[in-house]
């Protein structure tokens, strides 16, 4: 049987025509993301077109014009229809529109140029909100940074200063954890435990340190949940800001410098790359941490600048461990970005503007948030954005930074 015998007698909702030709067309919709002032972009698929498609048809002979008057019924008709179509098969269409031609020169002939769209499945759109988005990717680029620490991390069958090297790291790392630690419990009123169970949490992580230097899985997993314990207990935006920072200050300096590592002896190339390794992991950990706050804390932006800046340092921080990661991180960190970017999109609508004021006479903070907000309770709030180390007091005659 050839394609000739497999030919088809086109019908659309009953009504026969003949064919001339056919055509279509389909691919996949795609969204390229560009960054500004970056030389990289990102292609994101957001599924198949739907099938558009082009049919050329006619009808002929002496009773044409009853034939066409029932096709051009069929095509007007709301919703889908049947089609038979010699080529393709039996379809259900959804007509777009049409064109028509009448000619007396053949005897009686009407010629349509049908468009129409695959009907496909009746469905909705799901909405999957930003933050779950954010949340998978951030699980999927956890387990990828912490698969990627342990085929580089070892210490297994090298000088005893290669150890010592990674254990003076990891030591520096829970040092930092325990001082920003520290800075919070100051935050946080005299009857929270939440502070003590976090240094108890930084406490068990170092008391495990040696054995996680010879179980690079286990340590990197560890370093994972103190740096989040430590990040996720922070409940400030200038203290969260200020927390990673110092993390990057400390662990990213060097994250993309090259190391030659063609001149060094088996131990120490060993020693530098477990240097690079924990600089990433504690880094990457930081970072996802940041982005976790997204999507855990809603209240965690206060105003437009806040959220827009923490964006843009996150941002392009993934940028350098792109840089150094392999390529299964960069997929990961990939849909990391662009999960963020959607969630901010999502919290600017509902976050405040930046603005200054100054007094021509000192208030006490609560009476200026009262003045302010219509609200005293927002004392606290006040204090913390200015910076105000006496808030019986609020300095008149500088600016003051308040929301809108």
């Amino acid at each position: 049987m050839t394609w000739r015998d497999r030919l088809q007698q086109g019908t659309f909702r009953g009504v026969r025509f003949f064919t001339e030709q056919a055509s279509g067309q389909a691919g996949r919709r795609v969204a390229v993301h560009e960054y500004p002032q970056q030389d990289v972009y990102f292609a994101e698929d957001l599924g198949k077109k739907a099938e558009s498609e082009r049919l050329t048809l006619f009808v002929a002979g002496q009773d044409y014009d009853l034939a066409r008057n029932q096709l051009m019924q069929a095509l007007n008709k709301p919703g889908a229809g049947k089609l038979v179509h010699p080529y393709l098969g039996t379809l259900m269409i959804q007509v777009t529109d049409y064109d028509w031609t009448i000619s007396t020169q053949r005897g009686g002939y009407c010629q349509f140029t049908v468009q129409y769209v695959r009907a496909g499945a009746l469905s909705f759109p799901v909405s999957i909100s930003s933050a779950s988005v954010l949340a998978k990717a951030i699980d999927q680029a956890s387990q990828t940074v912490q698969a990627d620490f342990a085929k580089m991390f070892s210490v297994d069958k090298n000088a005893s200063f290669v150890e010592d090297a990674a254990r003076d790291l990891l030591q520096q790392g829970a040092t930092l954890l325990s001082h920003l630690n520290g800075q919070m419990m100051g935050l946080l009123t005299p009857l929270s435990q939440v502070g003590s169970k976090v240094a108890d949490k930084i406490d068990d992580f170092v008391g495990k340190l040696d054995d996680y230097l010879t179980n690079p899985e286990a340590l990197a997993k560890g370093v994972s949940e103190v740096v989040s314990t430590v990040f996720d207990d922070m409940d400030d935006m200038k203290a969260v800001l200020s927390g990673y920072q110092e993390t990057l200050d400390t662990f990213a300096t060097d994250l993309t410098k090259q190391v030659n590592t063609v001149t060094m002896t088996f131990n120490r190339q060993q020693e530098a790359l477990n240097k690079a390794a924990l600089n990433t992991l504690f880094t990457a950990n930081a970072t996802l941490s940041m982005a976790q706050a997204m999507v855990t804390q809603t209240g965690l932006f206060t105003t437009l600048n806040e959220a827009r800046k923490t964006r843009d340092l996150v941002l392009a921080q993934i940028d350098d461990l792109i840089e150094v990661g392999t390529d299964q991180a960069y997929e990961a960190w990939a849909d990391v970005q662009t999960a963020i970017m959607k969630r901010i999109d999502e919290l600017e609508p509902n976050l405040a503007t930046e603005a200054t004021t100054q007094l021509e006479q000192s208030v006490p903070a609560l009476v200026m948030a009262y003045n302010l907000y219509g609200d005293a309770r927002r004392e606290l709030e006040f204090i913390r954005r200015n910076g105000l180390p006496n808030p019986c007091s609020v300095p008149a005659g500088v600016d003051l930074e308040v929301l809108k």
